[in-house]
Order: structure tokens, then sequence, then C-alpha cells
């Protein structure tokens, strides 16, 4: 067994190397070890590649030749939803550091890069939180961490959406 990590922002992400049967009929033939290890090898594998590309489970189902219920039970505590946020963080990152500056378009950025998300556009083009949601995300995480309460009653309590507050204080 081996470990090694891809680049700097997957620190936290870890790949295990392992060989991976390629079909349903190959998995079905393992032990109850081995079965383990291999759903673990997935698991890793598609934390990487949904932090690299944006895959969905489905498109990662379709490339492993994996059931498709089977896999999105398997990946069901992942985390996904925040993988995908760490994945549009990057690329909104590297499009402010590198094509912001130089007055190049968010087309520009998503041809260069290959992003075939129909979101990405609406991504890249968002506009930074103002400073009331600033202060808002530092309060509720100030309060939650002592208080444990979540982002409905954190609205409720001074007056928010709490669609609203959910959708800017939970923002990267």
């Amino acid at each position: 067994m081996r470990y090694w990590s891809i680049l700097g922002f997957l620190r936290k992400y870890s790949y295990i190397g392992y060989t991976i049967p390629t079909f349903d009929t190959e998995l079905d033939s393992l032990n109850y070890f081995e079965f383990r290890r291999v759903w673990e090898f997935h698991r890793q594998n598609y934390k990487i590649l949904v932090l690299l590309n944006g895959m969905s489970v489905k498109e990662y189902a379709n490339l492993y030749h994996l059931d498709i219920s089977q896999t999105y039970f398997r990946f069901r505590d992942l985390g996904i939803a925040q993988l995908k946020r760490d994945f549009w963080a990057r690329h909104k990152k590297q499009y402010a550091e590198k094509y912001a500056p130089k007055g190049l378009s968010v087309a520009v950025y998503i041809s260069d890069h290959g992003l075939l998300h129909k979101t990405a556009y609406l991504e890249l083009s968002r506009k930074p939180l103002s400073s009331k949601w600033e202060y808002h995300r530092a309060r509720y995480e100030a309060l939650a961490a002592t208080q444990h309460i979540t982002i409905a009653q954190y609205a409720e309590t001074y007056g928010l959406h709490p669609a609203t507050a959910r959708r800017y204080i939970r923002k990267i």
C-alpha cells in the first residue's frame, strides 16, 4: 500500500494506490475484506477526481462501470457538496489571481480549463459577498461553535430569511 498526495491543495485528501477490479462481476467474486478495500479505494479516488475535475457521482460510476445506486449509497457520507464547493473555490481563486487582473473574461477561463459544467459561468462570475454577510458568517461560526445552533435558528434570531442565510453563510 502506498500513499501519495496530488498538488498542494489536496493535502488533506490522500490517495490509496490499490489495483481495482474493472467490472461489477469481478466485485461480486471478492471476499468481504477485499470488497471493503475496493470501495475505500473508490471513495478516496472519487474525492480526488471531484476536486480536480468536478466529477459527479454518476460520471464516476459510469467511468468505472459501477452500479449507480450502489455508488450513491457508498459515497453518501463523503461530503460531496463540500468537495464541489472546494472545486469551485479553487477555480474562483485561480480566475481572480490570473485572469481577472489581465482583463480576461470568464468565458476565456472556462474554455482554457475545459470546464463543461453548466454552472461554471455562474460560479465564476458571482460577485464576492458583501461585508454584511461576512459579518453574519463570522458571528454564526462563533455561535455555532459555542451554542451548536443551526443556520435556520440563527436566521430566525437575527431576522434573516433562512434560505438566503443558508446560501450566504455556507459560502467559502
